[in-house]
């Protein structure tokens, strides 16, 4: 799938390209591939920050932040295809960018990732206010390891051979 995104996207990208290029102009096409861009960039610069604190607020709180920390992660994304140049992606991006798109799409991810993975790295000690020492450490979930049981070989009486009982 990553590998169709990278081939028909580009396609799909001078594609549209050519046929708008063709309708309104070389200039305009330029002109939005560097307009995007620059707008990306200032949305990643400033919104990214601001939901940056604000999230590291939550957290600093106790509170639970996950739909916060989606929801930075998908400003960020929207920046990053507004970067990128092209009419596609520049759709996809200010899509994202657009609170109540994002805030579905950060729900639903949510939802279907459902808290499957987390991962904690490093151990650190920090106080709460409200809840007392926070610990923080590493996490891993293992499988218990299996045991075989041996089983002898049996005669069809169900006694054991001679050599199996030494």
């Amino acid at each position: 799938m990553p590998l169709l995104i990278f081939i028909v996207l580009p396609i799909l990208e001078l594609t549209l390209f050519i046929k708008i290029g063709e309708e309104t102009g070389v200039l305009f096409v330029i002109a939005e591939i560097f307009l995007s861009a620059m707008i990306g960039m200032a949305i990643v610069r400033h919104q990214g920050f601001s939901t940056l604190q604000r999230v590291n607020e939550k957290l600093q709180k106790g509170e639970s932040s996950a739909i916060d920390v989606i929801s930075a992660f998908l400003l960020a994304l929207g920046g990053l295809l507004l970067i990128l140049p092209g009419f596609l992606t520049d759709s996809f991006g200010a899509l994202l960018l657009i609170p109540p798109i994002r805030g579905g799409v950060a729900k639903y991810m949510l939802k279907k990732g459902g808290g499957q993975s987390v991962h904690f790295y490093g151990f650190s000690q920090r106080s709460n206010k409200n809840h007392g020492d926070i610990y923080e450490g590493e996490y891993s979930e293992e499988q218990p390891e299996r045991k075989t049981i041996n089983t002898f070989d049996r005669d069809e009486s169900g006694s054991q051979d001679e050599d199996e009982k030494k």
